[in-house]
């Protein structure tokens, strides 16, 4: 078992910023660094409201991402209404048992990409369920997207870095098949 050891005194501590905040107007930059390094900064996640609503908050990079799943395989989803269909990584289709996808070439924010399209899907959003739905599944992709033919049959509103999604006709309470 290896073991980590604090560096010699007399060598210098380094940091790695992954908030991209600029830490170099500290006066006391390393006791800062330190104590930013052991306390992570708090985030409020995706809460679904007792009316079943879910209010989301909008996160550092600019994003609104909430828990679901997909075909009952627990999956984060960045929220990406410019997407025309949900997406997945390769990894996720195969725990959510997508067995086979048809193969496609699309254009996406980073060019032509081959995916592989499926339908029939279940994507689930806390006790929220939408059958029948088109998923692409796309090799190289790091996060799960809610595309637009998912987020259409949602009523979604944005107040002050936070969106609030309301189930509309369309969508039903989780009901998933039993097998």
């Amino acid at each position: 078992m290896s073991r980590l050891y604090p560096p010699p005194i007399n060598k210098p501590i380094s940091f790695i910023s992954y908030d991209g905040s600029n830490w170099a107007d500290g006066k006391n930059q390393t006791k800062d660094l330190h104590e930013a390094a052991s306390n992570p900064g708090k985030k409020i996640s995706p809460a679904q409201i007792k009316n079943g609503d879910f209010v989301v908050h909008v996160s550092p990079d600019g994003h609104y991402y909430i828990s679901g799943g997909v075909n009952g395989f627990p999956v984060m989803f960045m929220v990406d209404s410019g997407a025309a269909y949900s997406s997945i990584p390769l990894r996720h289709a195969r725990n959510a048992g997508i067995r086979v996808g048809i193969s496609k070439s699309v254009n996406t924010a980073n060019g032509l990409v081959d995916v592989g399209e499926t339908s029939g899907n279940i994507i689930t959003l806390g006790t929220l369920g939408i059958a029948n739905v088109h998923l692409l599944v796309i090799s190289n992709l790091e996060t799960a997207l809610l595309g637009a033919e998912v987020l259409n049959t949602l009523d979604i509103s944005y107040a002050v870095g936070v969106m609030t999604i309301k189930a509309i006709d369309k969508v039903k309470p989780n009901t998933l098949p039993k097998n």
